[in-house]
């Protein structure tokens, strides 16, 4: 989950800064607008995955899942506003969702789970 997390945040601050990653493999070279929209759908799919494995094989929580869903915002939104150059915006979005995040981390932990 957390590589997901890091793999989407850097598809969306490339996307919102409209900075390529650009791939070359020998004469086999993808268009850094591809690879940022790849980097995005690789990483909400590996996220995804990581919350429906740990659900169903670990039987996490409901609160477990949405403490992973604030995690991923306090990185991705951020990221997003970053990349637009409002680093203003983007430091209240991180503080916001990681008070929410550390706020429902802690709830669980209280609840022995």
């Amino acid at each position: 989950m957390l590589l997901g997390n890091v793999i989407s945040m850097l598809g969306f601050y490339a996307l919102a800064a409209q900075e390529g990653i650009t791939f070359s493999v020998g004469r086999l070279s993808l268009d850094p607008i591809l690879v940022r929209f790849l980097f995005i759908t690789a990483g909400i799919l590996l996220t995804l995955e990581g919350i429906i494995v740990s659900k169903i094989v670990l039987k996490i929580t409901r609160l477990s899942v949405i403490s992973i869903i604030f995690g991923f915002c306090s990185l991705n939104v951020p990221a997003i506003f970053l990349g637009l150059g409002y680093t203003l915006v983007a430091g209240v979005f991180a503080v916001i969702f990681g008070f929410l995040w550390l706020i429902t981390v802690l709830a669980w932990l209280q609840r022995g789970e």
